[in-house]
């Protein structure tokens, strides 16, 4: 599985979130079930991160809808509270990696989301 690519934009100081399905080669999609993930986002790619989260931070394992069907997703919440303080005008760069389940512990490891996201101003 070949890491996906995506940039997408929010309003700083409102509520959000971002999906993250997992899309096999073959273009099913790829279970989330015992798996793990780490979402982290900062200002360069080998900067430090100016925000990380994990399951123990409020991801999810939900499902999204595409082409009429639900799929799995992790869901990052991205809520008030953590989008005020990041700056308007600006790009961040982000990554999510997802520890797959195995049954002996220790699942693989992938990148499976690459991008960027741009901060719009509030009205406030």
């Amino acid at each position: 599985m070949d890491s996906a690519s995506a940039a997408f934009s929010l309003r700083r100081g409102d509520d959000g979130s971002v999906a993250i399905p997992i899309q096999n080669a073959d273009g099913s999609y790829a279970s989330i079930d015992g798996a793990t993930i780490r979402f982290t986002y900062g200002f360069t790619a080998d900067g430090p991160p100016k925000g990380s989260k994990t399951l123990d931070d409020g991801i999810e394992r939900g499902a999204v809808e595409i082409d009429g069907r639900e799929v799995p997703a992790f869901i990052v919440p991205m809520p008030a509270s953590e989008t005020i303080r990041l700056q308007a005008f600006r790009t961040y760069l982000f990554q999510a990696r997802v520890t797959f389940a195995s049954d002996g512990g220790g699942g693989a490891i992938q990148t499976v989301l690459v991008g960027s996201f741009t901060v719009d101003p509030s009205q406030d």
